[in-house]
């Protein structure tokens, strides 16, 4: 149970930013918006690959500038 819920708020988190920084992540990651497809459809992500995906996001954030909650990264 609680390993779905943090692969559900990985993939909200990282749809969520998707939105919010736009071309800002996905000129620094252009693999950003494959692996979105990817986890939107639960399919060939490991959880790890989620955490790091979503954690180096959130970082990239940071370093944009763009405001994020310290709650988003996962461990």
């Amino acid at each position: 149970m609680g390993q779905k819920f943090k692969f559900d708020a990985a993939i909200k988190v990282l749809f969520n930013m998707s939105r919010l920084s736009g071309s800002a992540i996905a000129h620094h990651h252009d693999a950003l918006i494959e692996d979105s497809r990817m986890l939107m459809t639960r399919t060939r992500a490991s959880h790890a690959r989620i955490y790091q995906i979503v954690n180096r996001s959130v970082g990239d954030l940071a370093k944009l500038g763009c405001e994020h909650d310290e709650n988003m990264v996962l461990t």
